[in-house]
């Protein structure tokens, strides 16, 4: 551990607004404040009396100051001599920090409402196998917050609901929001867990990473070693175009994920009227067959009778 007492300047300057600090004390203690009372009438003695309260005070100002002097040499021994020591104890502690900059945050995007089929069931099957309890979850829907809230080690509810109307400004107040989550070192990297829309009939779970800001694979083009030009240059432009990119892309995604659950929850109840229709088909007919039986039963018997009196 590095001595900052070595240096000659700071123990000087530490020393004289010490020296400066106590005198000032030891005027007061001495009675500086109420000079106007040791004031002699007779101005031959004025000298006299100020001479006295001076080295009175001098006097107090030096014992203060060898105390202080002693203290400090003995705290820049300690410090010099066992400061190594105390450092090694200390790292041979097993202190674990309450923040881990290797725990991930997550951005689980699920349904408030039921109805949409497979569509939560898939993403809590995906979830299982990439989320661990130590990680953090923003959950973004109720369905997703009910079944996980009790198993993570921290859950974020502060837009749970911001879906079910979604607009521009609520995905710009969720970017800074969640920059300045992320600003904080608590975080590793911050992904996304939501249903990816493909068609109608075709959706996909995905885990997006969004944080930090990754290069996607670009096919090769070829430029003819022509540079771009920025202005004023290129790390302005993108500080500026960055946040807008995120605020769009965060918006994509939460409307994206409302699509999927709109489709999925459209083909769950189409499935379910066409199941209900056969259904009604099968009764209906079961029905008619039962009806055409007991009216055949019926005649039967009416022409059963009507014989038998002949």
């Amino acid at each position: 551990m590095p001595n900052p007492f070595t240096n000659t300047a700071m123990p000087l300057g530490i020393a004289l607004i010490t020296f400066f600090w106590l005198h000032i004390t030891a005027m007061k203690c001495r009675g500086w404040n109420y000079f106007h009372r040791y004031i002699d009438p007779i101005p031959l003695f004025l000298p006299i009396n100020l001479i006295t309260m001076w080295s009175g005070t001098l006097s107090l100002t030096l014992r203060l100051f060898g105390n202080a002097l002693a203290g400090f040499c003995v705290v820049t021994l300690i410090y010099s001599g066992f400061g190594q020591l105390f450092s090694t104890t200390m790292a041979g502690l097993a202190i674990t920090p309450i923040i881990s900059p290797e725990r991930k945050l997550y951005i689980f995007v699920t349904s408030t409402l039921g109805l949409c089929g497979a569509f939560n069931h898939n993403l809590f099957k995906f979830y299982d196998s990439v989320v661990s309890p130590e990680d953090d979850v923003i959950f973004i829907g109720e369905k997703g917050y009910r079944h996980y809230a009790s198993r993570q080690h921290k859950a974020y509810t502060n837009f749970m609901h911001i879906t079910s109307s979604m607009t521009y400004d609520d995905a710009n107040e969720f970017r800074h929001w969640l920059d300045t989550l992320y600003r904080e070192g608590q975080y590793k990297s911050v992904n996304v867990i939501y249903t990816k829309f493909k068609n109608s009939i075709s959706m996909e779970v995905v885990n997006k990473q969004i944080l930090p800001l990754t290069k996607d694979e670009i096919p090769p083009v070829n430029l003819e070693n022509i540079e771009p030009m920025f202005e004023p240059d290129a790390t302005q432009v993108v500080n500026l175009i960055a946040p807008h990119y995120m605020d769009a892309l965060i918006y994509r995604i939460f409307l994206e994920s409302n699509v999927s659950e709109q489709s999925a929850r459209r083909n769950s109840m189409d499935n379910a009227t066409s199941s209900a229709d056969k259904l009604t088909q099968q009764l209906r007919l079961t029905y008619n067959k039962m009806r055409q039986a007991k009216i055949t039963q019926e005649i039967t018997e009416v022409v059963g009778g009507a014989n038998a009196t002949k």
